[in-house]
């Protein structure tokens, strides 16, 4: 199987962006004005981190190609305060739904379960963010989120 036919690689790629777009949020919030949100971001850097980790690792004991990441991903232009930060970052978490959503579609057996999982524990980060709940995490053309840009 090659990179482009493994659906694993779309969870990855979304992975890589993810460990990227929190790394900035992260550097763009003060620990000392916000330290909860500062928090919030450092625990779901670290958990995209393991769920890319984990691609990693299930892809190369298959000695399937791991998708690249890229050097840099979109973010709104305006990330001076905590709401555009929690509202990017909820963005990115809304990104991630999608993708393990579309994933636990397209497999079965461990990888089915890992995304079903990553798809839980992301809606879960994305409901902290927003403040109210998604109506159908994962799937974009049901979502509620007027306003909320929904990619990285």
């Amino acid at each position: 199987m090659t990179a482009d036919d493994d659906p694993r690689n779309e969870a990855l790629a979304a992975e890589h962006a993810a460990v990227w777009s929190y790394g900035v949020l992260a550097a763009r919030t003060s620990s000392s004005a916000n330290p909860a949100l500062v928090a919030l971001f450092t625990r779901a850097y670290r958990a995209h981190v393991g769920a890319r980790d984990a691609l990693l690792v299930a892809l190369s004991k298959e000695k399937v190609a791991p998708a690249i990441a890229s050097p840099s991903y979109p973010l709104p232009a305006r990330l001076d305060s905590p709401a555009a930060l929690k509202a990017a970052a909820a963005a990115v978490e809304a990104h991630c739904c999608e993708v393990y959503a579309w994933l636990v579609s397209r497999s079965t057996g461990a990888t089915r379960i890992a995304a079903i999982t990553a798809l839980e524990m992301g809606a879960v980060r994305e409901l902290g963010l927003r403040g109210t709940p998604e109506t159908f995490p994962g799937a974009a053309e049901l979502a509620d989120r007027i306003g909320l840009d929904t990619g990285p």
